[in-house]
């Protein structure tokens, strides 16, 4: 039986892309494959580098903002990973495009927080956190009869 994508280490990943024997649906598995496993260590990197500004700017917004801002974050970062997955998959992206999309978007954006930290401005994603959170809150009382 031979091995899925999946169970190949990278050396056999490298030996059966070079292979003339691959179909083409197996040749770019194996392609997807090949990057995701660089893509997502990666990701580490990414989320480090969006993190320290997020850091430094939670001191003023508290726990709630900050933590809702980074599921929303990680939420949207696996969108993205997912859908570009599934246009590699398709053939309609190339495979390194298909999964260092995120990485690429979310190290723009990790560069402009440490800029606009380094500018000492404040995130406009911790005042709509902000916003939300206390819009829930009313919520919450309105429905349950809290004054």
């Amino acid at each position: 039986a031979t091995k899925d994508e999946l169970d190949m280490t990278l050396a056999e990943l490298r030996a059966n892309l070079r292979s003339p024997t691959a179909s083409p649906k197996l040749r770019l598995d194996m392609n997807l494959e090949f990057h995701r496993r660089f893509a997502l260590p990666f990701a580490c990197f990414v989320f480090a580098l969006i993190g320290v500004p997020f850091g430094i700017q939670n001191q003023r917004s508290g726990k709630a903002a900050g933590f809702a801002v980074s599921i929303g974050l990680l939420l949207i970062y696996y969108v993205i990973l997912s859908a570009g997955k599934a246009l590699g998959q398709r053939g309609l992206l190339p495979p390194f495009a298909a999964v260092w999309t995120p990485n690429i978007l979310f190290l723009v954006f990790g560069i402009y927080l440490f800029r606009t930290t380094a500018a000492e401005k404040r995130f406009f994603l911790f005042d709509m956190a902000t916003r939300f959170l206390a819009w829930l809150r009313e919520a919450w009382r309105r429905g349950n009869g809290a004054p």
